[in-house]
């Protein structure tokens, strides 16, 4: 019977894959991990939260222009309908 763990696609048997010789890296592990724990963490929530800051800061710098767009634009047209409702009531006064 073929089992999962009794022949690899390669060929060969789980015995051959074994690994006879293992020497582990246990300072270079804990600084490894120390680091990605370190960058994980602390670094990319700063960055994550330093980048909506600043696009926010953008969108409220834009959304204030148009605002003082608008309203300096709505100032003329103010104006303008001064002087034409002047014009009109000119008009009327001395038809009457």
């Amino acid at each position: 019977m073929l089992t999962l763990f009794s022949r690899y696609p390669l060929g060969g048997d789980a015995e051959d894959l074994a690994c006879d010789d293992s020497k582990g890296f246990g300072l270079l592990a804990i600084a490894y991990f120390g680091t990605i724990i370190v960058v994980g963490a602390l670094i990319l929530p700063t960055m994550l939260i330093g980048v909506v800051a600043i696009n926010f800061e953008q969108a409220t710098a834009k959304f204030e222009n148009e605002l003082s767009d608008k309203v300096s634009t709505h100032h003329v047209d103010r104006s303008q309908d001064q002087s034409h409702f002047s014009r009109v009531f000119c008009r009327c006064v001395s038809v009457q």
